[in-house]
């Protein structure tokens, strides 16, 4: 098979299906992986619900749109693709994601929007779109398709995958004879445990060593299996906190929610996130704050101040932070009187705190230098 004539041919019908509606919407849409350069079937597909960004919409041809996405590359510092290298890491198969000859990075769908949930219903209902999707698994051939998640994914490609590992941890159909695996979105947290038990499984399954049988799969790994599933056991608290967490905030403060959908803003200049990491923490940032280290964070009016107070409130100032990127403050929940009762006695009362800090903090802020 001619694998980049055949790639034309399907990004034609791609650019022929997608652009008038892109152009009806304003929207961008585009591919991950230069495909130009795969001249032979590739060992895995991977495939996302949709690009995660969000731009206007600017006229392509099959041509362009093949060159993918100049963003995307084998290190890219992407969360999901983090996920993802994790888990073939613990499989030993990681070098299938360093060769961009070796592997695609492609989506569903190829409309870029924020948030997957933002994509039209109107797209998601057009089964020509899934087609679509089809024909380049079809056309590259690949040893295997890795889907990211099930519902907006796995479950779009096969109407009735069969079960390989309980709770949808992995689920495997075909689509003309080629194998394809759905596992959990990798953007979301995964334990260590359920890293290290899909990618061993994933890894086993890609030589062959093993057929895509649940009985063969709960025999063989039965032990990371087992280990993975203790592990979730042990989260659930974690889980249901965070739940009651997020629920409290909606209910009695109404506070307005960040756009990294974690952080309330609690006053003009500073946010809050409460998280049940280290069994509860509070942490305060000001709002220049952004995920990770790379970028330039300059001192906030009053900084010592505010630092200060914090620390009288029992909030923990990191040592190893000067410039105090990641937060201003920490407060673990077990500095509130309530935690000897139990996290959820805590909540009510950092709720009362955060009310009243928010109001402090700015007061300190808008004052002339201290």
């Amino acid at each position: 098979m001619d694998i980049p004539n055949e790639l034309r041919v399907w990004a034609e019908h791609v650019v022929k299906k997608y652009d008038p509606v892109a152009k009806t919407e304003n929207s961008s849409y585009y591919t991950q992986s230069n495909l130009k350069i795969i001249k032979r079937s590739p060992q895995v597909l991977i495939l996302g619900i949709n690009p995660g960004s969000s731009g206007n919409y600017k006229g392509i041809d099959p041509e362009t749109f093949l060159g993918g996405n100049p963003s995307f590359s084998p290190d890219v510092n992407w969360h999901l693709w983090k996920g993802l290298t994790k888990i073939f890491r613990a499989g030993g198969i990681e070098k299938l994601l360093e060769n961009e000859e070796d592997f695609v990075f492609s989506n569903i769908y190829h409309f870029d929007t924020p948030k997957a949930n933002q994509l039209l219903t109107k797209i998601k209902n057009d089964y020509e779109y899934i087609e679509l999707t089809k024909e380049l698994i079809q056309k590259l051939t690949p040893t295997m398709v890795i889907c990211l998640g099930k519902d907006d994914c796995m479950l779009k490609l096969i109407n009735s995958p069969m079960s390989l590992i309980d709770d949808g941890e992995l689920l495997y159909g075909e689509i003309n004879n080629i194998p394809v695996y759905g596992i959990p979105h990798t953007s979301k947290y995964y334990t260590n445990e359920e890293s290290t038990m899909l990618g061993k499984v994933l890894a086993s399954l890609y030589k062959k060593e093993i057929l895509p049988e649940k009985s063969e799969i709960s025999n063989r790994f039965k032990d990371v299996i087992k280990v993975f599933k203790d592990r979730k056991e042990q989260i659930k608290p974690e889980r249901i906190l965070n739940s009651m967490i997020e629920d409290s905030f909606k209910k009695f403060v109404g506070k307005e929610l960040c756009e990294d959908g974690k952080s309330y803003k609690i006053s003009p200049n500073f946010i809050v996130r409460v998280s049940s990491v280290h069994n509860g923490l509070v942490t305060i940032r000001d709002c220049q704050f952004k995920n990770g280290l790379n970028y330039i964070k300059e001192p906030i009016h009053n900084q010592d101040a505010i630092i200060s107070h914090l620390e009288k409130k029992g909030y923990i100032v990191k040592s190893d932070d000067p410039e105090r990127k990641t937060s201003l403050g920490d407060k673990p929940f077990r500095k509130y009187e309530e935690w000897k009762q139990g996290p959820q006695y805590v909540v009510l009362s950092i709720l009362k705190e955060i009310d009243e800090l928010g109001s402090e903090l700015e007061e300190i802020f808008n004052k002339k230098e201290m």
